[in-house]
Order: C-alpha cells, then sequence, then structure tokens
C-alpha cells in the first residue's frame, strides 16, 4: 500500500505523518481549544496540507437557575 504524507505544523514545529490512502476523517485538539474535524480522501503517494487556526474556547455560559 502506497502512503501518503501529512504534514502538521504546531507553533512553527513541524510533524509529518504517515496515512493509509483512503476516505480518513482528520480530527486536531489541543486543550482550552475548540475542536477541529475535517475529511479528505487521499490517493496513493499523495501529499496534502490542511491549515486552520485553532479557536480559543470561550468560558462557559452560566446556566439558568
Amino acid at each position: 500500500m502506497n502512503n501518503s504524507w501529512a504534514t502538521l505544523e504546531f507553533g512553527g514545529v513541524a510533524k509529518r505523518l504517515l496515512i493509509a490512502p483512503g476516505h480518513r476523517k482528520i480530527t486536531i485538539s489541543l486543550p482550552g481549544y475548540q475542536t477541529f474535524s475535517t475529511e479528505v480522501d487521499l490517493a496513493p503517494n499523495q501529499k496534502f496540507q490542511i491549515k486552520t487556526d485553532l479557536m480559543k474556547e470561550g468560558p462557559s455560559p452560566l446556566s439558568p437557575e
């Protein structure tokens, strides 16, 4: 199987991930930030890049009494 490469960058530090071809769901999560999810269809030997800005989570709304 010819895998695909993904490159992720966090705070200026790049990481490469080897991902099997096919339909894939990519989820990026970090404590204190909203989770980002997307779906991709990867061909063998495909290189791809996902760019996103994670949004900070706001304070939880107060529940009504």
